[in-house]
C-alpha cells in the first residue's frame, strides 16, 4: 500500500481526485471548512458552487455552521478586525499578498451574501435534488413523493403474497415451514434485505420460480419421510416404556446416568430429548449403557433430518418465489403513485449516469447530465467516505471524475455501518483510484497521555495485525487497513486527568468473569469518580456529563441506567433504537385499544401500564361508570379533534406527567419523553394517512412488530439535557467525545454457529457482492467469510469506542471469554513496558455511594440579550403575569393552642405551593357528593405529593374534605353546600383564552373608579396587549346558574379569627384576587355567551365568584368564604378594558 501522504489543510493542492484518511479527533469538519474558505479565495470558486455531501443531517448542520462562521472571520480578519485562527489568517494574508486585499475583501463580501445558497447536503438530498432539478435527462416524473420509510408498502405486497399463495399450501408442509421460521415478517426480512443490498442467496432474478419445486415429488416425499418419523417414534417411546425397569436400574449403576436420566424414566419425551442433545454434543456413556434406545434414537433423529431437510428446501425456495413475485409489485405500486424511497433515489441517479446507452439520444442525455452537475460543480467533498456503498461511489465518480476538484475524506478504521449498506471495499477501490493520497495523524480531542496510551494499545508491538487483515491478504495490501499512531498538536494545553493532583494511568483495565459482577464494578467505578474530590480534570471536580458509557445494546443501556439510578446518578441513554418498538408503544397499544373498545378489562389493563402504575386494590376501588365514562369522552374528543388533544386529555386526566417526574418513580423522564413522542408520530400518521381511530390503532400495531423503520423521526429522543451520565451504543457513539469513557462490553467474543443458527447473516462474497443467508445454512467458505468480516469490525468497533475519550479510559474484559477481540490486544500488550500508560485495576470493595450533586459556591446570573419585538407590549398573558410585581403579603407565624383539627391544618398540613398542588389534586379526583370513594383518592394523593405522610393522613385529610364541602356556602341570595353539587355538573381546571387588543394603565383606573379593589396599579404595566390565558380551578352549575370557584390554601394565621370576613377580605386586597376573579368571571361570560348564545343572561345565569380559604372553613360557620359579584358595568368596563 502507498504511503500516505501527511496532510497540511493551508498546503495541500486544490486540484485532481484526492483521499484524506482522517483518523479520529483529527479535525475533519474544521480542515473541510478551511479548504472550502481557500477555494472561494485561491481558486475563485463561488461558494454555491462548492458541494459537500456527508450522511446524516447532524453533520450537515455542523459542517455548514462551520463554513458560514470561518467565512464571516475570514472577512473580519480582512477588515482588520483581530480573530484567533492562524490558519484563516494565514490564507487570507497569503492571497492578499498575491491578489491584494480589495480582491480578498470582494470574494469574501460576496461569500457572505451567498451563504444561504451553501451546498451542504446529505447522499439522499443530492441524489433527490439532481433528479428534480435534472427530470428531463433522468427520465424522472415531476413532484415525486418521497417514502421515508418503504414498510408499508412493502408489508401490504406480503400480505397479499401470503393470502394469495400461502394460505392454500399443503398443510403438512406449511406446518414443517412454519416450524421452520416462515411468517409474514421472515418473508418481509429476505425481501428486505434484498432490496437494500444484501442479495438472497442464489437467487436468479432472470429465472422463473415455482411456489413449491417439483410439487407432487415434494409432497410425496414429505409424506413419506413424515410416516416413518412417527412410527419411528412410537417404537422408541414404545421400548422405553417397556424396558422402564430395567433402565432404571442402569441408571441407579451409573454415576452420570443416575444424575441425568433416573428422573426423566417416567417421562419419556424428555429422556429422549435429553439423550438427542448427548448424542449431538458428542456424550459417549449413552451409547454404553443403553445402546437399543440409542440406535432407536439415532433412526428418529435420521428421519427428523429428512423431514427439516425438506422444509428448509421448500422454504429457500418459496423465498426465491416470494421475491419474484413482491419485489415487481412493491416497484409497480411506487411507480402508481409516483412515490421513491431514499434508496430510489441513490439507485435512479446511479442508472441515470452509468447506464450503457446505445440509443444516441439518451446517451447525449446521460453527458448532458455529466457536463451540466460538472458546470454547476466544481468542487465536490465527499465526507465519511468509509460509510458509502458502490453506487453511491459510482455516481461521484462518473459525475465528477473530470473537470472537478474532489476530495474523498473518511476513516476505514471507522467503518461500523456494514448493516447499514457502508461497503468497506468501496473505501479501498477509491484509495486505488486518486491521484494523491493523504494521513491527518494529528489528534486534537484527546490528552497526550491518552493518545499515547491508545498508540500502544492499537500497535502494541511492530508489525501488529491491528484491523485483522493478514488472513485476508490475497485482496493486497490497497484491500488493508493499518493503524498509523497519531500525535499531538504542539503546545497543547488539553491538559489531563488527575487524581490527588498526580496524573492518572490514561486507560485502566478491569478483569472478572461474571457480566454481573463488571457492571456492579462500573457503577462503583462512576460513584467513586463523582463523589471523591481527589478526581480532577483541569482543577474541578468530575461531573456525571464528563462521562460516557459506551454499550452494545439498548437493553444493556437500559440495565446500566437502572443501577446508576438506585445510586442516584443521573444518566441519560443516547441510542438509535425506534419509539415505535419501546415499551411505552407496547403500552401506547393498550390505551389506544382501551379508548376505542372501554371494556372494564381493556381500561384496567392501561390502569397497570407504567404511565399510571395502580395497584390491584387501588384499580378493585374504582367506580365502573366513572372510568369508563372517562374512556368515552377521550373516544369522543379523539373522533373530534384527533388523537393529539385525546391523549392530552388522558395525561391530564391522569397526572401522568406530575407522577411520572416524581422522585419516586424511576425512570420517569425516559417514559415521559417516549409518550410525547409518540403522540407526535401518532398525530402525524393521523394527518398523513388520514387515519381514523381503528386504522390508527392497527397501524401502530402492525409497526410494534415489523422490521425497523428506516424513518430517522421514530429514533428515541434523549429524555433530559441535564448534568448526566451519558449511555450510548457505540454505533452511535461515533463523531461524540466524553472526557471519561466507560467501556463494559468490548469484548466481542465470536459466536459459534450453533449459536446462531437461524440468524440471517450478510456477507461479501469474493465476487464484491453483499449475501445474505441463514447461518446454519452457509458453506464452509461463507463461514470462514463471515468470521473474518465479523473480526475486521468488531477490532473497528474497539477503535470506535476507544477514541471518543478526551482524558481517561475504563476498559472491562470479561475473562469468561475464552477468545474475544480485546483479550486479542490485551494479550498482545506488556504493561510492564506500557510505560504507566495502560493499568490492570482491582475491583473496587466499597458499597457505592449515593451521588449528591455539589452545590456550586457562587452563581453567576446570566443576563439574557433584550431582543424587542416591534410592537414590545404584546404578549401573552395571565392573571399571574400580571400580578407578578406585586408584593407578598407574609403573616407572623403565631403559635397558641389549637383543637387537633386546628392543629392539623394550621400547623402539620405545611405552608407552600405542594401543599396547594396536594389539595387541588384531591379536589379535582373526588366526587363531592360521595364521600365513600374518598379513601381511594386521597390514598392516590398522598401517595404522589406527600408519601411520608401515608399513615398520618388519610383521616385528617378526610375530615378536612367534609369541613370545606359539607359547610354551607351564601352566595348571593343562594345557599348551598358543594358536597349537594352532582360530578356532572362540575368542570374543573377550566382554561381559557380570550384575545386583549391593549389593555392600559388608564382601562385599570376605570375599574378602580367603579368599585373594583386593585392593589398598587402603578405596578401593572402601563400597557399590554395580546392573549389572556388562565385556569379557573372550578366551573360548575348549581339551579340553573353559572359560578366559578378558586381554592386558596394560603396561611392566614393559626386561629379562625385569622380567617373571618374582615381578615378574608383583605387577604383577597393583599393578593390582588379581586383583579383575578374579574378575569376569570368575564372569561366566563365570553365562553356561556359563545356556547348558549342570546339565551345567556348575565345577571341571570352567573352566580359570582367564590374564594374558599380552605384552612378557615369550619361546619356552621362562614369563615373562610368569600363571594362576589361583578355588576353588569364592571363587565362591560372589562369588555371595554380588554377589546374582546
Amino acid at each position: 500500500m502507498s504511503t500516505p501522504k501527511n496532510f497540511d489543510v493551508t498546503q495541500v493542492p486544490l486540484d485532481n481526485k484526492n483521499l484524506i484518511e482522517a483518523s479520529a479527533g483529527t479535525g475533519k469538519t474544521y480542515s473541510v471548512a478551511i479548504m472550502v474558505l481557500r477555494l472561494i479565495l485561491e481558486k475563485e470558486i463561488r461558494i454555491n458552487q462548492i458541494l459537500m455531501v456527508t450522511f446524516t443531517k447532524a453533520a450537515v448542520a455542523e459542517l455548514e455552521e462551520r463554513i458560514r462562521r470561518f467565512v464571516r472571520l475570514a472577512q473580519r480578519y480582512a477588515h482588520k478586525e483581530a480573530i484567533g485562527d492562524d490558519s484563516i489568517k494565514k490564507i487570507v494574508d497569503s492571497v492578499a499578498q498575491e491578489k491584494g486585499m480589495e480582491f480578498v475583501q470582494d470574494k469574501l463580501k460576496s461569500a457572505v451574501i451567498n451563504l444561504d445558497e451553501t451546498a451542504v447536503l446529505t447522499i439522499h438530498s443530492f441524489c433527490q435534488q439532481t433528479l428534480t432539478e435534472f427530470a428531463f435527462e433522468t427520465n424522472q416524473l415531476f413532484n415525486a413523493e418521497m417514502l421515508s420509510d418503504l414498510n408499508p408498502v412493502l408489508e401490504e405486497a406480503t400480505q397479499k403474497f401470503w393470502r394469495e399463495n400461502i394460505t392454500g399450501m399443503d398443510k403438512n408442509l406449511l406446518s414443517n415451514m412454519l416450524n421452520h421460521g416462515l411468517s409474514i415478517a421472515s418473508i418481509m426480512d429476505v425481501v428486505k434485505n434484498h432490496m437494500d443490498g444484501k442479495l438472497f442467496y442464489l437467487f436468479d432474478s432472470d429465472k422463473n420460480y415455482d411456489l413449491i419445486e417439483n410439487e407432487e415429488k415434494v409432497l410425496e416425499e414429505l409424506e413419506a419421510a413424515s410416516n416413518i418419523l412417527e412410527h419411528s417414534k412410537d417404537i422408541l417411546l414404545s421400548n422405553i416404556e417397556d424396558e422402564r425397569e430395567e433402565l432404571k436400574r442402569i441408571c441407579e449403576g451409573h454415576g452420570s446416568a443416575k444424575k441425568t436420566y433416573l428422573s426423566l424414566i417416567n417421562d419419556s419425551a424428555s429422556f429422549c430429548k435429553q439423550l438427542k442433545k448427548h448424542l449431538k454434543d458428542g456424550t459417549d456413556y449413552p451409547k454404553k449403557i443403553f445402546p437399543e434406545i440409542v440406535r432407536l434414537q439415532e433412526i428418529v433423529n435420521e428421519s427428523e433430518e429428512i423431514v427439516n431437510n425438506i422444509a428448509v428446501n421448500s422454504l429457500q425456495n418459496l423465498y426465491k418465489f416470494a421475491l419474484q413475485k413482491i419485489i415487481p409489485d412493491v416497484e409497480r405500486k411506487k411507480t402508481q403513485f409516483n412515490q421513491m424511497t431514499f434508496d430510489d433515489v441513490i439507485t435512479k441517479l446511479y442508472f441515470a449516469l452509468n447506464r450503457e446507452n446505445t440509443n444516441q439520444a439518451k446517451q447525449k442525455l446521460q453527458q448532458d447530465l455529466i457536463r451540466q452537475l460538472q458546470w454547476k460543480y466544481k468542487a465536490v467533498f465527499i465526507d465519511e467516505f468509509q460509510d458509502t456503498d458502490a453506487l453511491q461511489y459510482a455516481i461521484f465518480q462518473k459525475a465528477f471524475e473530470n473537470n472537478t476538484i474532489l476530495f474523498f475524506i473518511g476513516d476505514p478504521k471507522q467503518s461500523i455501518y456494514a448493516w447499514r449498506k457502508a461497503d468497506i471495499e468501496t473505501y479501498f477501490e477509491a484509495r486505488r483510484n486518486v491521484d494523491r493520497q493523504y494521513s491527518m495523524q494529528t489528534n486534537y480531542r484527546s490528552s497526550k497521555n491518552l493518545v499515547d496510551a491508545l498508540n500502544h494499545f492499537f500497535l502494541p508491538e511492530v508489525g501488529f495485525d491491528t484491523f485483522y487483515y493478514e488472513t485476508d491478504s490475497e485482496n493486497g495490501e490497497e484491500s488493508a487497513i493499518e493503524y498509523i499512531p497519531v500525535s499531538t498538536p504542539k503546545g497543547s494545553t488539553k491538559g489531563e486527568m488527575h487524581y490527588g493532583g498526580e496524573a492518572v494511568v490514561p486507560v485502566s483495565v478491569y478483569t472478572d468473569q461474571n457480566k454481573g459482577n463488571i457492571r456492579v464494578q462500573v457503577v462503583k467505578q462512576i460513584s467513586d469518580l463523582l463523589n471523591n474530590p481527589e478526581y480532577t480534570i483541569k482543577g474541578r471536580r468530575i461531573k456525571p456529563s464528563d462521562i460516557g458509557i459506551l454499550v452494545r445494546s439498548n437493553a444493556e443501556a437500559n440495565d446500566i441506567k437502572a443501577s446508576l439510578s438506585r445510586v442516584n446518578i443521573p444518566a441519560v441513554t443516547v441510542t438509535d433504537s425506534k419509539v415505535v418498538q419501546s415499551l411505552e408503544a407496547h403500552e401506547m397499544v393498550y390505551i389506544l385499544d382501551a379508548i376505542l373498545n372501554h371494556s372494564r378489562a381493556k381500561v384496567n389493563r392501561v390502569l397497570t401500564t407504567s404511565f399510571i402504575n395502580w395497584t390491584p386494590d387501588e384499580i378493585l376501588r374504582l367506580d365502573e361508570d366513572v372510568i369508563i365514562e372517562r374512556f368515552r369522552n377521550y373516544l369522543l374528543k379523539w373522533q373530534q379533534s384527533g388523537i393529539y388533544a385525546a391523549l392530552t386529555d388522558f395525561i391530564h386526566g391522569f397526572q401522568i406527567q406530575q407522577n411520572l417526574l416524581s422522585a419516586h418513580t424511576e425512570n420517569g423522564e425516559r417514559i415521559i419523553t417516549n409518550l410525547y413522542h409518540l403522540m407526535e408520530v401518532l398525530y402525524r400518521t393521523e394527518n398523513r394517512q388520514h387515519f381514523g381511530p381503528a386504522e390508527l390503532l392497527d397501524w401502530l400495531k402492525i409497526n410494534r412488530n415489523k422490521p425497523e423503520s428506516s424513518d430517522d423521526e421514530m429514533i428515541q429522543r434523549v429524555e433530559s439535557d441535564e448534568d448526566a451520565v451519558r449511555i450510548v451504543t457505540i454505533h452511535s457513539s461515533k463523531g461524540l467525545e466524553y472526557n471519561i469513557v466507560i467501556a463494559p462490553s468490548l469484548d466481542f467474543a465470536p459466536r459459534s454457529k450453533a449459536q446462531d443458527k437461524d440468524k440471517i447473516i450478510g456477507i461479501r462474497n469474493a465476487d464484491g457482492q453483499y449475501i445474505s443467508i441463514k447461518r446454519s445454512e452457509a458453506d464452509d467458505e461463507m463461514e470462514r467469510l463471515y468470521n473474518v468480516q465479523s473480526e475486521q469490525e468488531n477490532r473497528r468497533l474497539l477503535y470506535v469506542a476507544l477514541t471518543r475519550a478526551v482524558y481517561k479510559c475504563f476498559v472491562y474484559r470479561n475473562t469468561h471469554y475464552k477468545s474475544s477481540s480485546l483479550k486479542t490486544f490485551l494479550d498482545a500488550i506488556n504493561l510492564e513496558e506500557s510505560q504507566g500508560l495502560i493499568e490492570e485495576i482491582p475491583a473496587l470493595e466499597n458499597t457505592p455511594k449515593a451521588y449528591r450533586p455539589e452545590k456550586e459556591s457562587e452563581q453567576f446570573p446570566l443576563k439574557a440579550k433584550n431582543f424587542q419585538l416591534a410592537h414590545r407590549n404584546w404578549t401573552r398573558t395571565s392573571y399571574s403575569s400580571l400580578a407578578a410585581d406585586m408584593e407578598y403579603i407574609k403573616r407572623e407565624n403565631y403559635t397558641l393552642k389549637e383543637d387537633e383539627y386546628d392543629d392539623f391544618v394550621f400547623r402539620e398540613l405545611t405552608k407552600g405551593a405542594k401543599t396547594g398542588n396536594f389539595i387541588h389534586h384531591i379536589f379535582e379526583t373526588i366526587d363531592f357528593a360521595d364521600s365513600e370513594r374518598w379513601e381511594f383518592a386521597i390514598e392516590r394523593a398522598i401517595g404522589r405529593f406527600v408519601p411520608d405522610k401515608k399513615e398520618a393522613y388519610p383521616e385528617k385529610i378526610e375530615t378536612f374534605l367534609k369541613q370545606v364541602l359539607q359547610t354551607e356556602i351564601t352566595a348571593g341570595k343562594e345557599k348551598f353546600k358543594l358536597s349537594d353539587i352532582p360530578h356532572t355538573e362540575l368542570l374543573h381546571e377550566m382554561e381559557f383564552d380570550f384575545p386583549m387588543e391593549l389593555f392600559s394603565i388608564k382601562s385599570l383606573e376605570k375599574l378602580i373608579e367603579n368599585g373594583v379593589t386593585v392593589k398598587n396599579p402603578e405596578d401593572f404595566p402601563q400597557q399590554i396587549e395580546g392573549i389572556m390565558t388562565g385556569f379557573v380551578d372550578l366551573f360548575f352549575r348549581h339551579n340553573g346558574k353559572f359560578y366559578v370557584l378558586d381554592w386558596k390554601t394560603n396561611y392566614l394565621g393559626p386561629s379562625l379569627e385569622d380567617y373571618n370576613q374582615e381578615a378574608v377580605s383583605q387577604a383577597m386586597t393583599d393578593n390582588n384576587y379581586h383583579l383575578q376573579y374579574l378575569i376569570y368571571s368575564y372569561a366566563v361570560k365570553l365562553y356561556l355567551e359563545h356556547r348558549l348564545g342570546d339565551s345567556f343572561d348575565y345577571e341571570r345565569d352567573f352566580g359570582g365568584a367564590i374564594y374558599l380559604f380552605v384552612r378557615g372553613m369550619r361546619n356552621g360557620q362562614n369563615t373562610g368564604i368569600y363571594f362576589s359579584k361583578p355588576s353588569v358595568e364592571q363587565m362591560g368596563l372589562m369588555k371595554e378594558a380588554f377589546g374582546s
